[in-house]
């Protein structure tokens, strides 16, 4: 009788350990997949994101070139058509902040929050 008990006892510690193996093999799984899914959207955000500072960037230093501030090979008077176009350039910027601040890490999201203060101020 005691045989069989131990012997049923090593089963059930058997299969629950093989469930609890299998069930952190797939939450782990799971885990992986999240973070593959997501990194394409993370990245595309951050690129996004750069490729609107780099708009604004240029936008400001063709103006500022015009005025003497900066050198730039192509100076741009500020004309109704050049400010519209600076104004753009920050309404698509000030845009792609938000899925940038979501998707992004706490540091990053951190740093995105300083440079859209210190665009609001340029700005504002």
């Amino acid at each position: 009788m005691l045989n069989q008990l131990s012997t049923l006892i090593g089963v059930v510690i058997g299969a629950a350990m093989s469930y609890l193996v299998g069930a952190l093999h797939d939450r782990t799984r799971w885990q992986r997949e999240q973070s593959a899914r997501w990194d394409g959207t993370r990245l595309q955000a951050y690129s996004d994101y750069g490729q609107a500072i780099k708009e604004c960037i240029v936008a400001y230093q063709r103006l500022a070139a015009s005025r003497g501030l900066t050198t730039d090979p192509t100076p741009v008077e500020p004309t109704d058509d050049a400010l519209e176009q600076a104004a753009k350039a920050e309404l698509r910027r000030a845009a792609l902040t938000e899925p940038l601040r979501l998707l992004a890490d706490s540091g990053t999201a951190e740093a995105v929050r300083q440079v859209n203060d210190l665009f609001g101020t340029w700005n504002g």
